[in-house]
Parts: C-alpha cells; structure tokens; sequence
C-alpha cells in the first residue's frame, strides 16, 4: 500500500478514480463484503458479522472478484482501500 501511495497524486487520484468506478458496480451487499474483506477479515468473520453463512460470503467474495477483474482478496482489499470503502482493521483482543 505504501508503494502504491508513493507512486504520484495524480496517479493515485486516478487509481482512486478507477477503483470507485469499478466499486460502484457492485451491489450494496458486496460492496460491505468488500469493505470488510479490504480490513483484513476472513471469510468466517465476515458471515459472523453479516449474519449470513460463510458460503454466502464466499459466493460474494468469488464475485466480487470476478466483477472487479482482480485474481485473489489481496488484489481486492487493495481496490477497497484505493476506493477508500475499507474499514479500520477490527481490535486486537
């Protein structure tokens, strides 16, 4: 992420751009599955907080990747936080 934030403001307000672009197709309901999945949380921990079973949230989660183009949750939790949709990282207990 700090690479990324390093590499220009004019590239990253594009980026920005781009990503809230591409987040603003997404449902309402993938868009809080990204915003979760952009803090770091698990699919588990998600389906917790969502109240949904885990198998929704991996539903969600194969297509929110599929509709943003991206291969895996990294490449997504960077979309969320260039989007600026990520939640702070949960509490340490």
């Amino acid at each position: 992420m700090a690479h990324l934030a390093a590499t220009g403001a004019d590239t990253l307000a594009a980026r920005r751009s781009r990503a809230r672009d591409r987040v603003d197709a997404l449902s309402p309901r993938e868009r809080e599955v990204l915003a979760f999945l952009g803090s770091g949380l698990s699919n588990g921990q998600i389906a917790r907080r969502l109240n949904v079973v885990e198998g929704t949230v991996k539903a969600h989660v194969s297509s929110i990747l599929a509709r943003l183009g991206v291969d895996n949750r990294a490449a997504a939790a960077v979309a969320a936080h260039e989007a600026g949709i990520a939640l702070p990282p949960p509490a340490q207990q």
